[in-house]
């Protein structure tokens, strides 16, 4: 069982999230991108969870990214390091 202070502050923390007006200014906000990084982070990990695998992009990935971003770019050759 969560000690009093614990049990203070979660039930603070929940008023909080539960307050309309408080809802209606993090959801402005989230709009106007006015929210940092990772607390709308945090708010898409708790929606969906957190994502399990990581993207793995090689050179030749980038290089192709490179040239539909930014067509006519030269883009420069990096030595090739194995795969670990």
């Amino acid at each position: 069982m969560p000690n009093k202070t614990t049990q203070e502050v979660r039930a603070a923390a929940r008023r909080l999230v539960e307050d309309p007006v408080y809802c209606e200014r993090l959801q402005r906000d989230l709009r106007l991108r006015k929210v940092a990084p990772v607390v709308e982070q945090m708010l898409w990990h708790y929606a969906f969870g957190r994502p399990e695998h990581l993207l793995r992009v090689d050179t030749a990935t980038t290089t192709k990214m490179i040239q539909v971003i930014a067509p006519g770019a030269v883009v420069p050759v990096a030595p090739s390091v194995p795969d670990t």
